[in-house]
């Protein structure tokens, strides 16, 4: 009896501190998107669901509030190894991850600190380009697909406009959180659960975070993007989802006349056994969007735009871009030569990252790629 008396009010008071941060909690969510899923045709469902989640196994149901804690450093767990002491990043972009941990443990409804160091560390050559385009700040930036949602953490408090969607329901839940009290540690308003009719982008200070079923029908009251991020995750979805996607794409301009189409930005597709890159390719390609690589990024604009876009990205963008980024999950060295003594190590992060949760993760596919070296040795 004193047990369960315990367990309920700790129930109770999880419920209490979510009402008090305005955080959407576990319940909340199931009953909206089961009662989106009643109106919903189940062939729509498919097509927007993570299927590729689904497909491998990946755990996409969590029993309480507290469990959103899983999914904070989540998908990179295979590159811990390329980020040790020896990685050196500038002062700026090391202060901003420090500032957004220490925002994150600064909530008490968590009941443990977290230290993310791969997701925060994937996103910052995204990041990074987006910074180096020119009035940045006053683009529309769209993501979707956020994982962990580090990205969105950086552009929020940084000011810069933002919107997302995602389909999974822990990683949504986390991004709640993480969204919430970095906008309100950045004094910006955060709209819940937003709707299609919320006009999305049109206040300048809110950030919005949209449901998978709302995201379905955002095609009734388009917003206007600029770019959109579309980050290991376009080899993982329904072809229709990229078909709905590109078409979505092209009504944001042709609606409100506006003067250049959205750019797709994408680090990686992800896991291609769904589309492949050449599919994804050519599904753009029929909305007239057209591919060009840059530094090992999938970059997409208009046909009729590409050559000044790439001559863009290479010429102006490239100068700003000031790390060097070497092929696909080697070691990163951070170009500034000019300025060594703000070279800077994450080793403090990094030891602090350094649980079991880490150390598991790590070992594990530690081990793993000693067995596929072995195995080409016998070859």
């Amino acid at each position: 009896m004193i047990i369960y008396q315990m367990f309920v009010n700790s129930v109770t008071k999880i419920m209490t501190n979510l009402k008090k941060n305005s955080l959407l909690d576990l319940d909340d969510y199931k009953k909206k998107e089961s009662f989106a899923k009643d109106l919903i045709p189940n062939q729509l469902i498919k097509i927007f669901s993570p299927i590729t989640f689904e497909n491998l196994g990946y755990p996409l149901q969590i029993d309480k509030y507290e469990q959103i804690i899983k999914y904070f450093d989540e998908m990179h767990d295979n590159k811990m190894q390329y980020f040790d002491e020896n990685f050196k990043i500038d002062e700026k972009h090391s202060l901003l991850i420090h500032k957004i941990t220490e925002i994150i443990n600064k909530e008490k409804i968590l009941k443990k600190k977290v230290f993310p160091v791969t997701a925060p560390l994937s996103v910052l050559k995204t990041l990074k380009i987006i910074e180096s385009i020119k009035n940045s700040r006053n683009l529309n930036i769209f993501e979707i697909g956020n994982g962990s949602g580090y990205l969105g953490a950086f552009l929020i408090f940084n000011k810069f406009k933002y919107a997302s969607t995602d389909c999974s329901m822990p990683f949504y839940l986390w991004q709640d959180f993480l969204y919430n009290v970095v906008a309100r540690s950045a004094s910006r308003k955060f709209i819940q659960m937003a709707k299609r009719k919320e006009k999305i982008f049109n206040e300048q200070n809110s950030v919005y975070h949209i449901p998978w079923w709302e995201f379905i029908q955002l095609y009734e009251s388009t917003p206007i993007i600029d770019i959109l991020i579309a980050d290991h995750c376009l080899g993982e979805m329904d072809s229709t989802f990229l078909m709905y996607l590109g078409k979505l794409l092209r009504s944001s301009k042709e609606s409100f006349k506006k003067d250049g189409y959205p750019i797709i930005i994408s680090a990686s597709p992800g896991n291609v056994h769904i589309n492949s890159m050449k599919k994804i390719i050519d599904i753009f390609a029929e909305f007239n969007f057209f591919h060009f690589n840059y530094k090992g990024f999938s970059i997409f604009v208009d046909k009729t735009e590409v050559s000044i876009i790439r001559r863009f990205f290479y010429e102006k963008i490239s100068k700003r871009f000031n790390f060097l980024i070497k092929q696909k999950f080697e070691k990163k060295i951070f170009n500034l030569e000019k300025h060594p003594q703000k070279k800077i190590q994450l080793s403090e992060h990094l030891k602090l990252s350094n649980s079991r949760y880490y150390n598991n993760s790590y070992k594990f596919f530690n081990f793993i790629e000693q067995i596929n070296f072995k195995n080409n040795e016998k070859r």
